[in-house]
């Protein structure tokens, strides 16, 4: 679908869960998603298949490092139809946090999306304590907006959070 300097960015299928577990399997990795950590591989493969592969309002992309073709993690960006923000997600292994490849790939799929689509407001939230997302949202051009909270799917811890706006 996409690159960048370092990056081929594609949407994620069912055939990558295996790589997928690199993140979803990391407690270090979801101690602020709202999923839980996953047990084994394949208990991600029943949420892969039920991704809409020709959605316009969802892209959820798996990273691939150039160099070496691993696994980086995923970005997604997500479209409320009925107030046209696009929304950001993103996990990234935890032996790649502090490359910038969250960035980098975002920045690509924002740039896709703005041209495809005409998105001209994005939005992100992150756990209030999460400053190194906050980090990324600010390299991508979003500035605080206001707070709010979210919680775990299972409802088992709640988070103080922030969400981080661009309107163009």
């Amino acid at each position: 679908m996409l690159e960048t300097k370092r990056l081929t960015i594609r949407r994620i299928t069912p055939a990558d869960y295996k790589e997928a577990f690199a993140w979803s399997g990391d407690a270090r990795v979801n101690k602020y998603l709202l999923h839980n950590v996953l047990e084994k591989s394949e208990d991600m493969i029943p949420w892969l298949e039920g991704l809409d592969q020709s959605s316009e309002d969802s892209y959820i992309t798996i990273l691939h490092e150039k160099t070496d073709g691993h696994a980086v993690g995923t970005v997604g960006f997500f479209r409320d139809p009925e107030t046209d923000i696009w929304s950001l997600a993103y996990n990234i292994r935890f032996d790649d946090w502090g490359k910038g490849y969250a960035t980098e790939a975002a920045r690509a799929i924002m740039d896709f999306v703005r041209e495809k689509h005409g998105a001209h407001i994005f939005e992100a939230e992150c756990a209030a304590e999460n400053i190194a997302s906050a980090k990324v949202m600010q390299h991508l051009g979003l500035t605080f907006d206001r707070k709010s909270t979210y919680a775990k799917h299972d409802g088992s811890v709640e988070f103080p959070s922030e969400i981080y706006r661009l309107e163009e």
